[in-house]
């Protein structure tokens, strides 16, 4: 399940932290939202809730999305560790799930 927390418009950007191209800035779309669900392997485990960040970088000249990069809030290891050993959040060894969105 997929729940959109906030969608932002930046017509510029001034970090080049997904930049090709460190000498320019350029227009994105940034989405933040909550991702939670089953994987469909094994027994259909859980996969506990994680915020995601998605960055749409816009190609000024024609106006269309040239990369699409996603920031999850924890690794994906984490993910997969929590899906396997549910104990482990308990236990404070994988993070917690992230916050439910609210309605």
């Amino acid at each position: 399940r997929a729940q959109v927390i906030a969608t932002e418009i930046n017509p510029q950007r001034s970090s080049s932290k997904h930049n090709d191209d460190d000498n320019t800035t350029e227009p994105h779309i940034t989405c933040t939202w909550r991702l939670s669900g089953k994987a469909n392997i094994l027994w259909g485990m859980d996969l506990k809730p994680v915020l995601v960040q998605t960055d749409f970088f816009i190609h000024e000249p024609t106006g269309l999305i040239r990369k699409q990069v996603d920031t999850f809030s924890v690794p994906h290891w984490d993910v997969f560790l929590s899906a396997m050993f549910p104990a482990l959040t308990a236990w404070g060894i994988t993070a917690p799930p992230a916050d439910p969105v609210p309605e």
